[in-house]
């Protein structure tokens, strides 16, 4: 016979005023997360992690679980990019023009990346490089470890799709 269990995974979603986990089967709210601005980026899990950026200018590190504050890294702008988490690495752009690379568990900058207008496609990892789309019709590819631009694309428009790596 099939029982229901008693506790379910919770799924987890961005809106006005923070993030979200609700219980898989009933939809009940099971914890939110504050912050101070609209979370509009997608929400990454990892390891027990939610990792989102927020219009309240910052990346933030969210206890999947009770949804407790792990970190919080201020950005120079609110973020509107999604964060791609690869190498113990959080990935974002902000609308400043950045690219920053943070420090997974700390929270810590481990470097930051000026481009010319903002950044707002999602950031795409594969090997030694992360991939960034800017409003000012460059696709920047970037050194994981350093920071520092291997090359950069211009296309003759704007990006205005995600970046796939294949």
């Amino acid at each position: 016979m099939w029982h229901r269990p008693r506790t379910s995974n919770p799924r987890h979603v961005g809106g006005e005023g923070g993030l979200y986990a609700l219980d898989a089967h009933t939809g009940r709210v099971r914890w939110t997360f504050r912050n101070l601005g609209f979370a509009n980026s997608t929400p990454v899990l990892v390891g027990g992690t939610m990792y989102i950026g927020s219009q309240d200018d910052s990346i933030d590190a969210v206890d999947a679980g009770t949804g407790q504050l792990r970190w919080r890294y201020p950005t120079d702008r609110q973020v509107v990019s999604g964060v791609t988490v690869a190498g113990g690495r959080v990935f974002a752009g902000d609308d400043s023009g950045a690219v920053y690379a943070v420090d997974a568990v700390t929270g810590r900058r481990v470097w930051r990346y000026q481009t010319g207008l903002d950044v707002d496609t999602d950031p795409a990892v594969a090997g030694h490089l992360v991939y960034a789309g800017s409003q000012d019709r460059h696709l920047y590819a970037l050194d994981t470890a350093t920071g520092k631009r291997i090359w950069s694309f211009a296309p003759r428009d704007a990006f205005a799709t995600a970046i796939v790596v294949g």
